[in-house]
């Protein structure tokens, strides 16, 4: 295959997601990270004012490892973002749990876009698939959104499909009608790979929509005037879509990067949502795009993403390639085992670690 490499200008990546912070004000019990362990960390704002190349970002999504909003001067973050990238697309990503007063006030102020993981509107829901939360609160936020929402701004709910949130779609859309929000994602549940105390049963992913259901929920969003996604509606389209994935040439390491926050307060940076590229970085670090944007790791994976006969060189596109991430656990262990792809931490690692200074 031809080496694409230099298919695309690399001069600054069109898409961002940055991570503000790895605190969480909610358990959701089928989440792959696990909380309990978390040492808490927030994005100082004098990084994001040094910053200076998110001028040239097209797309921006502020979100968290945790939760966003916990940060505790979100207001200022958010107006910063937007000061720094006038032109950008910004969205917020959210549970919505602390989305009123001023944080609600400053996100529609600066935010073309939020996206709300919302998983449940009725309690009976809530109380299957949340460890800690408050559903009266949450929902509380979605009417005062409705109440001050611009016109231009494009909102969309979320929730994961899990045997306990099927039932509650037509809910999701009814309510979306009335708020008039834009759309409803629906997310295919996973398995989290680091196991935790309240975690889901794992009889609560094994769930496959017939194409009729899909069918019959899709003409009531349609009735309804609200768009439903979901990418993966029915097995047999989903594989598809995988022989496709197999057969094209991949952009994100060319257009797109994220600057994630684990638990451990650590910043990583990844270039797509796959895996991750065992890159860290110091907070001062994110001021300087070349490091982060045409280091050595990133360079390597460009020469190799659209090149199966490097693959060698490059186990994470090897491994989104050729194995599916909603396979269960011991299909997929196999698979990485098959690929010698390294077990650390109960997560795959794909590369030795670089840290950027």
């Amino acid at each position: 295959m031809t080496n694409h490499a230099n298919i695309l200008p690399c001069t600054a990546p069109a898409t961002l997601t940055i991570i503000i912070s790895n605190v969480c004000n909610q358990r959701c019990r089928f989440c792959g990270f696990n909380h309990d362990k978390v040492h808490p960390r927030f994005l100082a704002l004098e990084t994001v004012r040094n910053m200076h190349w998110l001028r040239s970002v097209k797309r921006i999504c502020i979100a968290g490892s945790g939760e966003a909003l916990t940060h505790p001067q979100y207001c200022n973050i958010i107006e910063t973002f937007r000061k720094m990238s006038p032109d950008a697309s910004i969205m917020l990503y959210t549970n919505g749990l602390a989305l009123h007063g001023r944080k609600l006030d400053a996100t529609l102020h600066n935010c073309n876009e939020i996206h709300i993981s919302q998983n449940a509107v009725d309690q009976r829901t809530y109380t299957n698939i949340m460890h800690r939360g408050n559903l009266d609160r949450s929902m509380q936020n979605l009417k005062e959104l409705a109440k001050k929402k611009p016109s231009h701004l494009y909102v969309r709910l979320s929730l994961v499909l899990l045997r306990e949130t099927i039932s509650s779609i037509p809910k999701f859309i009814n309510l979306a009608k009335k708020y008039n929000f834009n759309e409803i994602e629906l997310k295919p549940g996973r398995v989290p790979l680091r196991r935790y105390k309240y975690e889901m049963p794992s009889s609560s992913y094994s769930l496959d929509i017939n194409k009729s259901v899909y069918v019959d929920m899709k003409r009531y969003a349609d009735m309804s005037r609200i768009k439903l996604s979901y990418p993966h509606s029915i097995e047999r389209e989903r594989e598809r879509e995988r022989e496709r994935e197999r057969e094209s040439i991949c952009f994100e390491p060319f257009t797109f990067m994220m600057i994630y926050m684990d638990y451990k307060g650590d910043y990583c940076i990844n270039y797509c949502c796959k895996g991750n590229t065992g890159i860290r970085a110091s907070e001062n670090a994110l001021g300087d795009l070349h490091k982060l944007w045409n280091n050595e790791r990133i360079q390597l994976i460009r020469n190799t993403v659209n090149d199966f006969h490097g693959w060698y060189q490059n186990k994470l596109c090897m491994k989104c390639r050729c194995v599916d991430e909603y396979w269960d656990d011991e299909k997929r262990n196999r698979a990485l085992k098959a690929f010698n792809i390294k077990i650390k931490d109960a997560l795959p690692v794909y590369f030795d670690d670089l840290y950027i200074d």
